[in-house]
C-alpha cells in the first residue's frame, strides 16, 4: 500500500459502513507518512480526524495548486497524530486514567 501511496497527491475514501472492516484504521495513517492528501466522503468519518480532514470535495482538491496540497497533507499528519497519539506513554497514561 505504501509503494502504491508512494506518487498518489491524493487518496479517495470511500464510505465505510462496515467499520469492523479495519479498512479506515490503516489508510489514513499510510497516507499521513506518505504525504498524500487523503478524501473523505464522509464528514462524519472525517471528524475521527481532524478538521483538516472535514469539507473537502473533488472539485476543491482538483482546483488546488501542489503547493496547496502539500500545505493540506502537512495539515492533515499533523491532525492525524494529534487525534491518533502513537507515543506509548500517552497512551499508558489514557489507559490508567480509564482503569482508575
Amino acid at each position: 500500500v505504501i509503494q502504491a501511496y508512494s506518487g498518489a497527491r491524493a487518496v479517495f475514501y470511500p464510505d465505510q459502513n462496515n467499520f469492523g472492516s479495519n479498512w479506515w484504521r490503516n489508510r489514513p495513517r499510510q497516507c499521513a507518512d506518505m504525504g498524500a492528501v487523503l478524501f473523505m466522503m464522509s464528514d462524519e468519518e472525517a471528524s475521527l480526524f481532524g478538521p483538516s480532514y472535514m469539507g473537502l470535495s473533488i472539485e476543491k482538491l482538483e482546483a488546488m495548486t501542489d503547493e496547496e496540497l502539500d500545505d493540506l497533507a502537512a495539515r492533515q499528519k499533523a491532525d492525524y497524530y494529534k487525534s491518533n497519539p502513537l507515543d506509548k506513554e500517552k497512551v499508558k497514561s489514557c489507559l490508567d486514567l480509564i482503569m482508575a
